[in-house]
């Protein structure tokens, strides 16, 4: 987790970032970028760091970047998921989401775009998808990632802590609960608020 992302969104949230200097969105230009640029960007800015992609866009102003949204095809039936965007924090940026998936969709021609928001940071019915066309598709359950005990700054995917994989890896008996095995190796759970699900279609 970021510090400064989560103390920048928590000033936003409770409204203490109308100070910040403003930077309309039709004096930035938006260009493809590399994803070293991208990964760059969105391990500084976003809450989550980098996220495969397929294309990133970018958003310069004054030959600065500023702004990384990042979407992953899905399928050859024009179905994308929205999987990241990031300001740079130390400025409000208005309209620029808006700016930016539209000259996606004006270059890609996506049939549907979907995207998750995160329950614990996102309102749910105004957020930048539901300005920007997207309606909301589905309330997901909160889920569980996994931390070590001793160093509880990375959260990792459940997915490695699978019953066999423990059990070939560390060698313990498959008797054993999920929990059990995790706790005895140092691990335990740390859950989220669950997710909202959007949807845009063209």
């Amino acid at each position: 987790m970021h510090k400064q992302v989560v103390l920048s969104k928590i000033k936003h949230i409770l409204g203490f970032s109308n100070d910040l200097p403003k930077i309309y969105a039709r004096k930035c230009e938006i260009v493809e970028i590399s994803k070293v640029t991208a990964k760059f960007f969105l391990n500084k800015f976003h809450i989550q760091g980098y996220g495969k992609s397929t294309i990133f866009l970018g958003a310069l102003y004054c030959g600065g970047l500023v702004g990384v949204m990042g979407f992953r095809k899905n399928n050859n039936k024009g179905e994308w998921e929205l999987t990241r965007f990031a300001t740079d924090y130390n400025n409000l940026y208005c309209g620029l989401g808006s700016k930016m998936f539209k000259c996606f969709v004006k270059t890609y021609n996506p049939s549907l775009v979907k995207s998750f928001a995160d329950r614990r940071w996102s309102f749910k019915t105004n957020n930048l998808y539901t300005k920007i066309g997207f309606k909301l598709d589905k309330t997901l359950k909160p889920d569980y990632r996994y931390i070590n005990i001793k160093d509880p700054s990375v959260r990792i995917h459940k997915f490695n802590f699978r019953k066999k994989t423990l059990n070939i890896k560390y060698g313990l008996p498959l008797s054993l609960t999920e929990n059990e095995m995790t706790k005895k190796i140092g691990y335990t759970k740390i859950w989220d608020c669950g997710l909202y699900r959007y949807v845009w279609k063209s």
